[in-house]
């Protein structure tokens, strides 16, 4: 399981989201895992709603011979907290964390329904009943608060390169 599989998965749904419009009218709205050049970007140029691959990490599992990994992407759903004009922040928290706990859902159902329409793609290896999100602690970037969702699945583990080793 490649990252960059994983990221151009996500990156284009979120050109496609009607609330993300990612690169729409040089709007930034995902972000890859590691990308500081993108993340400088985000003063100028970022939109009310992002999404960032946060982590990615995973571990060994099941006996020896079973070479099997189980690995996890984090996914972040940050939206900004727009400024109340009646001064209710707390009551603008609760909106923007809804704003972006709906966005985080609607991912989740998009994934759920590409797996069923093609289960060839990276899709066919995510623990769905596994899945797991939180609150992240906000703010990030200006004013933006939302939620990390933690999507797991199982690969193999890599064949072994005797090419990438030097002989004793």
């Amino acid at each position: 399981m490649y990252l960059e599989d994983i990221q151009s998965y996500y990156e284009g749904l979120c050109e496609l989201h009607q609330d993300i419009l990612h690169n729409t009218n040089s709007r930034r709205a995902f972000f890859r895992l590691q990308s500081m050049g993108e993340m400088t970007q985000l003063p100028n140029n970022a939109g009310d709603v992002m999404v960032m691959i946060e982590r990615f990490n995973g571990r060994a599992i099941g006996e020896y011979d079973a070479n099997k990994l189980q690995q996890f992407v984090t996914i972040r759903f940050a939206k900004l907290l727009a400024i109340p004009a009646d001064g209710d922040f707390e009551q603008a928290l609760v909106d923007c964390l809804d704003d972006s706990y709906l966005i985080m859902l609607d991912f989740v159902s998009k994934m759920r329904f590409d797996f069923e329409a093609d289960n060839c793609s990276w899709l066919k290896y995510v623990d769905f009943k596994s899945m797991s999100w939180s609150e992240f602690q906000g703010p990030i970037i200006e004013r933006h608060y939302g939620w990390d969702l933690v999507v797991p699945f199982i690969a193999s583990m890599p064949e072994y390169r005797s090419e990438k080793w030097e002989a004793p």
